[in-house]
């Protein structure tokens, strides 16, 4: 599971729609991903939730989103999300990473 934030000066809109049509896909699309990953969820914070969280004087906190990776075991998870997969992925997943740094706050 991955809390992600959403750039500062990105609408909440914008980055679910880039989070969901454009990321998704570049994701689902690398070898080492579909290899090594069993199942991606992506579940979207939005305004109504947000407000109805907030009646409830529950929150979402400063979370966009959530990411839910489920995999075969936890080395095959560690290999796919670890920090250093850049120089031992094969090239086609090299852009994902580039991708997440265009619309993710760290």
């Amino acid at each position: 599971m991955v809390l992600v934030k959403r750039k500062e000066g990105t609408s909440r809109e914008e980055f679910s729609k880039y989070w969901l049509g454009v990321h998704g896909p570049l994701v689902l699309e690398s070898k080492i991903f579909t290899e090594k990953i069993l199942k991606y969820e992506q579940l979207h914070v939005n305004d109504a939730a947000s407000s109805l969280l907030s009646n409830l004087e529950m929150t979402t906190g400063d979370w966009d989103g959530v990411g839910l990776f489920e995999a075969k075991s936890f080395d095959d998870m560690i290999e796919v999300n670890c920090p250093n997969f850049v120089s031992a992925a094969p090239q086609d997943f090299i852009v994902v990473p580039l991708d997440v740094a265009t619309f993710f706050d760290k």
